[in-house]
Parts: C-alpha cells; sequence; structure tokens
C-alpha cells in the first residue's frame, strides 16, 4: 500500500528509485550482497534521472556503506564526498551530519581512529547545534563502539555512559 501511495505522490521513477534503494537492504541481507549493490547502483541513476537530489545523497551514501562493508575504502570515500557535495548544495545538515559519521566509520575502517574520532565528533557537534536528538543517540554509539574496537575502553566507557544517560527516543 505504501509503495502505491508512493507512486501516486512522487511519480513512478522517484518512487522506483526510493523502492530500489530499500530494497537492496533486503536482498544483501537474504545473502545476495552483489544483487543489493546493483540495486543501490540502479536507485541512484534513478533519483539523477527524475532530479531527486536528497534521495540521490542517500543512495550515493548508501552505496559507500556497501563499499566500506566490502572493504572497499577508496570507493566508498570516493561515493561519500558525492553525497556531502549534494547534501551541502541543499542545505541539509543532517544529511551532512549523516555523511560526516560515514567518512568516520570508513576512518574507521581504514585504521585512522583519531581521524573517526574527530569526524564523530564533528557530527555530534552539529546534532547538538540542531537539536536532533536521534541522531545524537546513535552517534554517540557509533563513537563508542569505534572506541571500544580500538582498545580506548576507558574513553570508550565515557561515550556510552553518555549515550546510556540520554532520554529515550
Amino acid at each position: 500500500t505504501e509503495t502505491v501511495l508512493l507512486f501516486r505522490r512522487a511519480g513512478t521513477e522517484q518512487a522506483t528509485a526510493y523502492t530500489l534503494s530499500n530494497l537492496s537492504y533486503a536482498v544483501s541481507l537474504a545473502g545476495d550482497p552483489a544483487r543489493g549493490r546493483r540495486l543501490l547502483e540502479d536507485s541512484v541513476s534513478a533519483f539523477h534521472r527524475c532530479g531527486d537530489q536528497h534521495g540521490g545523497a542517500l543512495a550515493l551514501c548508501r552505496l559507500a556503506n556497501v563499499h566500506r562493508i566490502a572493504g572497499e575504502l577508496d570507493e566508498a570515500a570516493e561515493l561519500l564526498e558525492r553525497s556531502m557535495t549534494i547534501r551541502r548544495s541543499l542545505g541539509d545538515r543532517r544529511g551532512v551530519g549523516v555523511t560526516v559519521i560515514n567518512q568516520g566509520l570508513v576512518a574507521a575502517a581504514a585504521g585512522d581512529l583519531g581521524r573517526a574520532d574527530r569526524l564523530l565528533r564533528e557530527a555530534l557537534l552539529l546534532f547538538d547545534d540542531m537539536e536532533d536528538e536521534p541522531a545524537r543517540w546513535g552517534t554517540l554509539l557509533d563513537l563508542g563502539l569505534i572506541l571500544l574496537d580500538a582498545g580506548e575502553h576507558e574513553r570508550a566507557r565515557r561515550v556510552l555512559r553518555q549515550w546510556r544517560d540520554l532520554p529515550p527516543i
């Protein structure tokens, strides 16, 4: 039902792009990450064709995550830069913050934990400024887990205590 409503409200090309983007996760989780990647690539193209820059930036960020998980960090970084350029041009502060988080995750995957820490703290400041509690919640959790993976147990405990003490979202 939601898909039909989306098609009627947004148009078939845009609705198809969102559907492909969302379907990619299900396909990847079902054990076919290569097909999930192709669906995301098709989604990026569909967003471009219909002129939905917000959706295109989202799909680029999601595709970057697929590359990061596959260990293709240069590709992930390039896709995130493309997403960041779009989000900044649109004035999408939350999208910029989400992209900064993903850049931090790429830095962590590359072993540059100092840069990862700086990027996630940058996103945290942005979300604090916007009073975006759900984004702040997720950023603190990501930061705590990166610190834990880095063996920075005391810093991880402090960050994860902050996360734990946040009001429920």
